[in-house]
């Protein structure tokens, strides 16, 4: 009895979350968002946790795939600026659509998809150039099969102790097959966050947060 109840306390907490995160998509509130007056695509707790991370983990740059309007970009290179790291931003977007506010010296933009040749030559050039632990986003498109590719093209790039989080699996659940298959197949070379994942009870980037080996 007691492990049935268990059973059905967990069921009703992850129902919850999903009601949670559908709420919040649904009433619009990542378009809401602004960092610096410019639109900020993300999940609020997310943001603090990437805060925390940059911290904790000592992180110098940050590789981000998916930039759209350019408020993470610029929250991301404000967040290294905060903490003294010396480092900057590398965004990478199929489309130019960022704002003339991402127009400085600690962002780097790449225009180009984030499986090709010219993105992977790129992060390798930007690695070469800009030493130190990173934290890798990847927010570009939401299939299991570009997930996989992502993942693909950059787990070769990344070190020991680098940070790598994949974004929006907690309600775009058609990537997590692909996810699946790649920490499946990879699971000598990262380490999984649960505790940080876990933090704030809810996170958009579900089975995200990854720590390279």
């Amino acid at each position: 009895i007691l492990l049935f109840k268990e059973r059905i306390k967990k069921i009703l907490e992850a129902t919850n979350k999903k009601s949670y995160l559908k709420w919040y998509i649904k009433a619009g509130t990542t378009e809401k968002l602004r960092w610096r007056d410019v639109q900020i695509l993300k999940f609020v707790p997310d943001l603090w946790n990437y805060l925390e991370i940059i911290q904790q983990h000592k992180i110098i740059n940050v590789i981000e795939f998916g930039s759209f309007r350019g408020g993470s970009t610029i929250f991301f290179a404000d967040m290294l600026k905060l903490f003294e790291t010396g480092g900057k931003v590398l965004a990478v977007d199929i489309e130019d659509r960022m704002d003339p506010k991402t127009n400085r010296p600690d962002i780097e933009k790449l225009t180009a998809s984030s499986i090709s040749d010219m993105c992977e030559q790129t992060v390798k050039k930007f690695r070469l150039e800009n030493p130190g632990k990173v934290l890798v986003i990847l927010d570009s498109e939401h299939t299991s099969e570009h997930i996989y590719n992502e993942l693909k093209l950059i787990t070769p790039i990344l070190v020991k102790d680098d940070y790598l989080v994949v974004e929006d699996a907690g309600y775009e659940t058609s990537m997590l097959p692909g996810m699946k298959k790649f920490f499946g197949e990879h699971s000598m070379e990262y380490n999984h966050d649960l505790e940080r994942e876990e933090l704030f009870g809810v996170t958009l980037a579900e089975y995200g947060y990854w720590i390279k080996k």
